[in-house]
């Protein structure tokens, strides 16, 4: 919360969804919601999960952009500053995206990836531009293009046009959806950090994917979805 209210240039809205919490979570969004009116408070009265939380932000939201960021995000200054003016600028792309930086969870330890250290996946070039889906497509079929979800600034009205995230797909949701857009409308990329993501053991992410019987089930409905007539 303190990196998305720190934002150079300040969001319209900052929607936080309590899902059922039982520690002081509600005290602290209170806390900054008093020093910051642009914040809305949703809460679970239970614990609902990622999925049904991530959806009530997505269709409560009135912004033309969108962020995602989980709790374990960190957006730095100039992350909305600019991502919406490279997205302005090409006005036809559903996404826009930057480098992935990681922070090591009880360290100082920043890890940044580019193509030079990390291969062809992190090579998103020397300056911000627009990937047409036509480009994004002759790319993805040489090798992938590492589009972390904490990096992307979305156009609102692209994801509802989807119905926002699957529920099936779990832990691989958010991404996918932002890929489908990405494919649709096309991509900006900025080959700068943004924001960071904590890298930690127990995410929900993370044990997701070591539960092989769960991730086995997840991925076969990834792949159900990409040959459905939606995708």
């Amino acid at each position: 919360l303190a990196g998305i209210c720190g934002q150079n240039r300040p969001p319209l809205e900052i929607i936080v969804v309590d899902d059922g919490s039982t520690d002081d979570s509600i005290a602290v969004i209170e806390e900054f919601a008093r020093r910051f009116p642009n914040i809305r408070l949703l809460r679970n009265s239970i614990n609902r999960g990622q999925h049904y939380s991530i959806q009530c932000a997505l269709l409560a939201a009135q912004g033309d952009y969108i962020v995602w960021a989980a709790s374990d995000d960190l957006l730095l200054p100039d992350f909305l500053e600019r991502s919406v003016a490279v997205l302005k600028a090409h006005p036809s792309a559903g996404v826009c995206f930057s480098r992935l930086g990681v922070f090591v969870d009880g360290t100082s330890e920043v890890r940044r990836y580019d193509g030079q250290t990390h291969g062809a996946a992190f090579d998103y070039g020397d300056t911000a531009r627009l990937m047409p889906p036509e480009e994004l497509k002759e790319s993805l079929s040489r090798h992938y293009i590492w589009m972390s979800g904490n990096t992307v600034l979305a156009r609102r009205t692209a994801l509802l046009e989807i119905s926002g995230f699957e529920s099936r797909l779990k832990w691989h949701a958010d991404w996918f959806a932002y890929y489908v857009v990405a494919l649709r409308y096309g991509a900006c990329v900025i080959p700068e950090t943004l924001a960071l993501m904590r890298e930690r053991r127990d995410t929900y992410s993370r044990t997701g994917m070591e539960n092989p019987r769960e991730q086995s089930r997840v991925l076969k409905s990834l792949f159900d979805a990409i040959k459905s007539p939606k995708y």
